[in-house]
């Protein structure tokens, strides 16, 4: 029905904008390997990917990862390939890497 306001009164529409929707990725690394100067990794994903690796030396609570920088990757027929310098790692006798991702650089 009608809203019935008194004449000193203003109604203001304000728009209802939605969020976006959820856009999920899904990335399957395929392979990773060192040389002596980069670490490399393979894998797939699904839609446009952004790819930023990050890294861990150790995976029991709490967990510490950190983002690798200067990364570089190249995309060829929906498979990533992925590398960064061996100089962020310490003398760790392990490390586990995972790829985060976003569809905005």
């Amino acid at each position: 029905g009608a809203v019935n306001l008194p004449p000193q009164q203003v109604f203001v529409a304000i728009p209802y904008n939605p969020p976006p929707p959820v856009v999920e990725f899904e990335i399957n690394i395929t392979g990773l390997w060192l040389d002596s100067t980069r670490v490399w990794l393979v894998f797939t994903g699904t839609n446009d990917l952004y790819p930023k690796p990050w890294y861990s030396t150790n995976l029991m609570a709490p967990v510490d990862w950190y983002a690798v920088t200067n990364s570089s990757y190249t995309y060829i027929s929906g498979v990533y390939t992925q590398w960064f310098n061996t100089s962020i790692l310490t003398n760790s006798p392990q490390y586990f890497f995972r790829v985060i991702t976003t569809n905005t650089p």
